[in-house]
């Protein structure tokens, strides 16, 4: 696997062959990955890769070439395309030069029992039998897969910015199967060393078992607990309105709402890549510097996230979290930190007292991006609550809900936890639409 020295090195070694205004970006990556059907592996893969990307500047003049390649020859031809794209392609109407020295956060992403050597394929098979034994033990059917990758992303432009970040992460996500429920568990962490595939798998055949013989639900308004995986989901939908573009050009739901209040004093909402539970790249795909941004503080609305150009023509700073290249879709959120609250999920269901308990969403997508509103359906757990306790299982549903809506009605949160890269509490929020039951 690929150093940090040896990644920067290859990007010198690529500026050597151009002259002008060049940033170059080598990315070396391996994934391992050990999949499981019925409660047995199926298969296991391994996969190393290395990209180099190059992008050429002369004024309005742009050009972008990738190679997979660090063969000499391949060198020279990725560097001869992309000063043929500068001929080809259109002029950039707002030109920007690559970025040049700054400073950078901090973080800690790599973890040597992670790594690709010393998480081989035989700690991932013992992890997949850990993470199958509850099921084995109830008979129930898992499936699922254990993954570790390694990862090291290195920059440098002609005009003097150098960063490299170097990474781990693995994953243990299981889906538990019975006759006629199912329970899902998943969990993400840089060091292995915090996860533990047993009880992974145990709290998905507990769910799976907790959901059987459900009853049909009923189309409605409803009081509500969500769990972490489906909390961020939402977030995962309501962070893409804090791109500064996407508000300039009227197309998202914060467009006309900058400095409102958008939902309820207790919604804290941030970009950190130094939490402790992401540890994300420093710099964007741009070369710029990232830091931390306040989205919502109190629930107002104060911050955007700009890339250079939606920044210049704002008059802010910019801060980061953008595509690169030509920019054509502003900056995006990709380090999500809603802050929680000490409550417990015995103390969220006694404040939701009546309603429903939805541990997560799937085949979400908006109905309106302009007025924060999505549709999703159910999955891997809904129960009624009773007198503020968890009561009979119910069947699946779709659900159409006002994102703005719900994180206004947010009566408690709990204590978060890391769930597809987004760090979110569980909530217990005074409204949620049930739209159409399912048969399941």
């Amino acid at each position: 696997m690929m150093r940090n020295d040896e990644a920067l090195a290859l990007c010198e070694e690529v500026l050597a062959l151009t002259s002008g205004d060049a940033e170059v970006t080598c990315t070396s990556d391996t994934e391992a990955l050990l999949r499981i059907a019925n409660n047995e592996p199926i298969q296991h893969s391994e996969h190393l890769a290395l990209h180099l990307k190059l992008r050429l500047r002369d004024g309005a003049r742009y050009g972008e070439a990738e190679v997979d390649s660090t063969d000499p020859t391949a060198l020279e031809g990725l560097v001869a395309r992309a000063a043929q794209q500068m001929q080809w392609l259109p002029p950039d109407q707002e030109p920007v030069a690559s970025v040049g020295p700054q400073g950078l956060l901090a973080v800690e992403a790599w973890h040597r029992d992670t790594s690709a050597a010393e998480f081989g394929a035989a700690e991932r098979a013992a992890a997949g039998e850990a993470l199958v034994a509850a099921s084995v033990a109830a008979g129930y059917a898992a499936a699922g897969v254990v993954t570790n990758s390694e990862a090291v992303v290195a920059k440098a432009t002609s005009n003097g910015f150098r960063g490299a970040y170097r990474a781990t992460e693995a994953r243990y996500d299981v889906t538990v199967q019975t006759a006629d429920s199912t329970g899902w568990r998943a969990r993400w962490a840089r060091s292995r060393s915090v996860l533990d595939a047993a009880a992974v798998g145990a709290e998905a055949a507990a769910t799976a078992a907790a959901t059987r013989q459900p009853q049909r639900i009923e189309p409605g308004d409803y009081r509500v607990v969500l769990a972490p995986a489906a909390v961020a989901v939402a977030l995962g939908f309501l962070s893409g309105g804090f791109n500064a573009k996407a508000v300039e050009e009227g197309r998202c739901w914060l467009a006309g709402k900058v400095g409102q209040q958008v939902a309820g004093d207790n919604i804290h909402l941030r970009q950190d890549i130094c939490h402790p539970g992401l540890q994300g790249i420093p710099f964007d795909d741009d070369g710029y510097a990232l830091r931390r941004v306040e989205l919502l503080q109190g629930g107002v609305a104060n911050h955007l996230l700009y890339d250079r150009r939606t920044a210049a023509r704002a008059g802010q700073e910019a801060t980061g979290y953008a595509a690169g290249g030509l920019g054509s879709f502003g900056a995006g959120p990709s380090a999500l930190v809603l802050e929680g609250g000490q409550a417990s999920p015995d103390d969220l269901l006694a404040a939701c007292g009546d309603g429903l308990y939805i541990a997560r969403l799937w085949y979400a997508n908006w109905v309106d991006p302009t007025a924060c509103s999505i549709t999703a359906m159910t999955r891997d757990g809904v129960w009624r609550i009773r007198d503020g306790k968890l009561a009979e299982p119910l069947t699946n549903a779709r659900i159409v809900q006002n994102l703005l809506e719900l994180f206004s009605g947010v009566e408690a949160l709990g204590v978060p936890e890391v769930s597809a890269g987004i760090v979110a509490p569980a909530i217990c929020a005074r409204s949620f639409g049930i739209n159409t039951a399912t048969s399941f």
